[in-house]
């Protein structure tokens, strides 16, 4: 039977005899099932952080009111507004993963990462299409 390819995109390969990406290659024989997992950033330090360049700015504020304005209160506020700025900058740039995880007879495997969904749903329908042609 010759080799019929389903997909062939950005270094991926998937055909019925193989699954290619970039690291290494695949028998489509042993692959028992494919799925999307989606992997969400942890933004949990950064959240932590957040809350102390506010507690950094309420000291800075309290400060001011204490002394007038001073050097010190200004600069405690001014430390904290940059940090917030700074890390909900860092918030906006982190970006979901999507995987493509095969199951086989050894286990679950994470294939493929991307952080395009769409690539990662083609490579998923390609390979429905290889086991489903399979038998």
């Amino acid at each position: 039977m010759e080799e019929r390819i389903f997909l062939r995109e950005s270094g991926v390969v998937v055909s019925n005899a193989r699954f290619i990406v970039p690291t290494q290659t695949f028998a489509m024989a042993g692959i028992t099932s494919v799925k999307t997992f989606r992997e969400v950033p942890e933004r949990g330090g950064l959240i932590m952080m957040i809350l102390f360049g506010m507690l950094l700015v309420f000291i800075g504020m309290g400060v001011v009111a204490a002394n007038g304005v001073g050097v010190g209160g200004v600069v405690v506020i001014a430390f904290g507004l940059m940090l917030i700025v700074a890390l909900i900058y860092a918030m906006s740039q982190q970006r979901d993963r999507f995987h493509v995880l095969l199951k086989t007879a050894s286990g679950e495997a994470k294939a493929l990462t991307s952080m395009d969904l769409a690539f990662i749903q083609r490579v998923v329908a390609g390979l429905n299409e290889a086991i489903v042609h399979r038998g």
